[in-house]
């Protein structure tokens, strides 16, 4: 079947096997296959330009993948091809970013639009995360499981389109009301509003919002991470709500982490102002661009940052700086949504740097075990990280 390369953003190609071939070993026909495609889809030019710049500024603690390495990468990709089409396509090592930004190798469920797949029950949220599915809760308790290419997109009446391979359109049944979006471990998402505010979603978040925004305050609740670009409307505020803090904006762009599992909770700013407000801290405080708010149980703090470094999660890419192996392997297990145990004499081992997250995670645990000393074995359905003991 043919890919939508068409519909390609950067993320997609860097973890389309073709592309990444086209790269790390051109060969005339992969020349003249993409040379063709950017005639035909002229508009896509600008996107292959920066998937490939992206690639090229990819590294490690400054580590790049040698000849040698760059061989065994894609052995790995075709081994992976290979084995396709003999087994089940989802796999633990299948992941997916945010909307049309992701690439999935996994069997997917299909909405279809003559008899919708919907549910009506009571819902059990930590069990739809530890899940396969995303869903949307609609505010009179029907489930919508969405397949993982599909994202939403709401207009002022309160009508939401899905969008996948087929535009499918659907009434909400009580407009007025809340919606919920639950997205599991190892998928992310996306969903425009009905007043053009944007959403990223990243895995193991649930989003709560009105399908309508007709109020006068805009309002929407998070647990877990998004990042948010808000559509300006300077009569409407508009609030993002978290156990442990509300973000208060008119119309900005920002991430927001609150997993409820995680000491630490944030706001970054990318553009624009927002004011940030504590009742369990009793504060309030303004930040400007590259600003981070964070909060543990008791206390809270404002610094200096590269907002990009906290947001390049939407586009397929995990920045480290100097963070310790315990704190990324957390963040790779809700990416991938697999187990990853750890011994404890290597949790304070540091890491730097930018890494693309391959839809395979034993390339993205290979990349790490470059260049800090790390092995990791599959046992069952966990993978087990220890030390890399040097042998002379």
């Amino acid at each position: 079947m043919q890919k939508p390369y068409q519909n390609y953003k950067p993320v997609d190609f860097l973890k389309d096997e073709r592309f990444i071939k086209w790269q790390l070993f051109p060969d005339e026909e992969d020349h003249l296959y993409w040379n063709s495609f950017i005639k035909k889809y002229p508009e896509q030019n600008e996107v292959i330009n920066e998937a490939i710049s992206l690639m090229k500024g990819t590294k490690l603690n400054a580590y790049s993948y040698s000849n040698t390495e760059k061989e065994e990468i894609w052995r790995n990709i075709n081994n992976k091809i290979t084995k396709r089409s003999t087994i089940k396509r989802w796999s633990y090592a299948a992941s997916i970013a945010a909307c049309f930004m992701i690439i999935l190798l996994g069997s997917l469920w299909k909405f279809n639009p003559t008899t919708p797949h919907s549910i009506k029950a009571s819902v059990n949220i930590d069990s739809i995360l530890q899940g396969n599915n995303i869903m949307l809760i609609l505010s009179d308790g029907e489930i919508l499981p969405l397949d993982s290419y599909s994202y939403l997109q709401y207009k002022e009446n309160g009508t939401f389109i899905i969008e996948n391979e087929r535009k499918q359109e659907r009434k909400s049944t009580q407009t007025a009301g809340a919606h919920t979006l639950i997205v599991p471990r190892g998928k992310t998402s996306f969903l425009s509003l009905a007043d053009g505010t944007k959403i990223w979603v990243n895995s193991e978040t649930v989003l709560n919002y009105s399908a309508r925004l007709d109020s006068a305050i805009r309002k929407i609740s998070i647990e877990g991470e998004a990042y948010v670009e808000v559509a300006k409307n300077k009569h409407k505020p508009f609030i993002v709500h978290t156990s442990r803090f509300d973000v208060h904006v008119l119309g900005t762009k920002f991430n927001v982490s609150s997993y409820k599992e995680e000491a630490a909770h944030s706001v970054v700013l990318a553009q624009g102002k927002v004011k940030v407000y504590s009742d369990k801290l009793h504060m309030s405080t303004c930040l400007k661009p590259n600003e981070m708010f964070a909060t543990s149980k008791d206390s809270c703090y404002k610094t200096q940052v590269n907002a990009y470094n906290y947001i390049c999660w939407k586009n397929g890419l995990l920045y480290l700086e100097s963070q310790p192996l315990s704190t990324i392997i957390n963040k790779l297990s809700r990416h991938y949504a697999v187990n990853i145990k750890m011994e404890k004499d290597i949790y304070s081992l540091k890491c730097s740097g930018k890494i693309v997250l391959f839809e395979d995670l034993d390339i993205t645990l290979k990349n790490i075990s470059n260049v800090i000393p790390i092995t990791y074995t599959h046992k069952g359905n966990e993978i087990l990280i220890s030390k890399k003991i040097n042998i002379n």
